[in-house]
């Protein structure tokens, strides 16, 4: 399992630009989660990369290949859980795990400013400490 994911930290969405397109020439598709067509949502970050597609039109498909992104407007609770914030249009965390559970065989998935997720992903899944 570990050789089908792929997991990158950024500091800002402009960082992950490079890495993204780099994946996405590779046979990577990049799935966003859905903006909001009223308010500013993560999505509106990631207009400069060509050939998005966004969960509203990929509910049911499944790729080979999958690239996308989790960044502040998921966090955990004061509990532990995983919630987003309400400034996204649909649930972003059912739309998160809806992009990544469309991958197949590969999935690479960039990390934006989001420390305890990262942090939560590679003691999880790659049993990894990473420092504070």
């Amino acid at each position: 399992m570990l050789d089908s994911i792929e997991v990158r930290y950024f500091k800002e969405s402009e960082d992950s630009f490079d890495w993204i397109k780099s994946r996405i020439d590779s046979g990577f598709v990049f799935l966003v989660p859905t903006p909001s067509t009223y308010d500013k949502s993560s999505a509106d970050e990631f207009e400069p990369l060509k050939g998005s597609r966004i969960t509203h039109e990929i509910i049911g498909d499944e790729f080979k290949k999958v690239v996308t992104y989790i960044d502040t407007s998921l966090s955990y609770s004061d509990k532990g859980q995983l919630e987003g914030s309400l400034k996204e249009y649909y649930t972003i965390k059912n739309e998160v795990y809806v992009n990544m559970s469309r991958a197949k065989e590969k999935l690479a998935l960039a990390i934006i400013a989001n420390e305890d997720v990262y942090r939560a992903i590679m003691e999880r899944i790659f049993d990894e400490r990473t420092p504070k």
